[in-house]
Formats: C-alpha cells, sequence, structure tokens
C-alpha cells in the first residue's frame, strides 16, 4: 500500500490539513518494510509501528544486551533502520498483532527506571508486562518507526 497525501486548504480560523492515508492496522505495508501494528505518540510526534514479517527479526533467546543489540542490527535492503521494539511499542503488538509473535517473554528496550539490572518485557502468552533481570535470556523482536 502505498502512503498518500492530499492538503486540505487554508481558512482564515483553521490551518490547512494533511490527510494521511495508512493501511488498516494488521495489514502488510511492503513499502514500509512489514505490518501496520498501530501509531504511538512519540517524543518527536506520532509515528507508525512497522513489524517486519522476515523471521531473522524475532530474536531467539537471549540476555537483555545482546538481544537488543541483535533486533538493533536487523535490516533489510530497502530499510536500514529497524530497533528494538520500546515497552509502548510491545504493548501495542500484543494488542493489535499478537499473531505476528511467538507466545513467548520478548525484552523491550525500555530500561527499568527504578533498578539498572531489571528492564521491561513483554508475555505474548498473557500481555503482562514485567521488569525482569537483564541476566534472563528472553527473545526481542526489530521494528521500524515511522513518522506521520
Amino acid at each position: 500500500m502505498k502512503t498518500t497525501t492530499k492538503s486540505t486548504p487554508a481558512t482564515a480560523t483553521a490551518p490547512a490539513l494533511r490527510a494521511v492515508h495508512l493501511p488498516k492496522i494488521g495489514e502488510a505495508w511492503p513499502d514500509e518494510g512489514g505490518v501496520f501494528a498501530g501509531l504511538l505518540k512519540g517524543e518527536d510526534g506520532d509515528y507508525a509501528v512497522i513489524v517486519p514479517l522476515d523471521p531473522a527479526a524475532d530474536v531467539a533467546p537471549a540476555p537483555w544486551k545482546e538481544a537488543i543489540a541483535a533486533a538493533g542490527k536487523f535490516s533489510t535492503p530497502q530499510h536500514q533502520d529497524y530497533a528494538a521494539a520500546t515497552r509502548g511499542e510491545l504493548a501495542l503488538c500484543f494488542h493489535n498483532v499478537p499473531g505476528l509473535f511467538k507466545k513467548d517473554w520478548y525484552w523491550s528496550a525500555s530500561p527499568s527506571a527504578g533498578y539498572a539490572s531489571y528492564a521491561w518485557s513483554q508475555s505474548f502468552l498473557n500481555g503482562f508486562q514485567y521488569d525482569h533481570l537483564k541476566g534472563l535470556k528472553l527473545r526481542a523482536r526489530a521494528v521500524r518507526r515511522v513518522k506521520i
């Protein structure tokens, strides 16, 4: 699906609006490198979360540092900007596209704010999030972030 934009003319009281056409949640978005999982609000504006279908984007269980690094190295010929999913992105994926993940625990790229030796994880068995000791071996998943 190709992204298209359309502008609405500005009026004296309202600025011009830009329409963005996104695929439906859970649909492939080949131009962006995977499946559209949904939108999140980021520090630099809203963005789409894209989950690649390539099995190499799903990292085998490893301690946090190694799993997050491996997810960050995933790339395709079209896109080299994949990164390990954050806590919020994994929650979005559990809600919107759980079938793209193994029924297992996944590390997030989000460390625990309270304890340096812990990081957040997401269960795709039951939806729980938990801060696990970073030495535990869990999966990780690469995603893309596309600014909207």
